[in-house]
């Protein structure tokens, strides 16, 4: 059975993953918790929300950034 504790280092991992683009149903699941649970988490803990959707907002960006990067590093071999 899945662990349902929050605990703030979880809720980081949580969150950075989620910044990187994983879906999260993976995110939640690189803690051992259940997908589910993310959105009670969502509810009962306090800036958890925000910094998720801050999080996933993010997540494209990011990606088109290192993709960028990676481009013209390829060019510049």
């Amino acid at each position: 059975m899945a662990s349902t504790t929050f605990t703030p280092k979880k809720a980081k991992l949580v969150i950075d993953k989620l910044a990187d683009g994983s879906s999260i149903a993976a995110a939640m699941s690189s803690v051992g918790v259940e997908r589910t649970l993310y959105y009670h988490w969502r509810e009962v803990h306090d800036g958890f929300a925000a910094a998720a959707d801050a999080a996933i907002e993010s997540g494209p960006d990011r990606r088109e950034d290192t993709a960028k990067q990676r481009a013209g590093e390829s060019r510049a071999t």
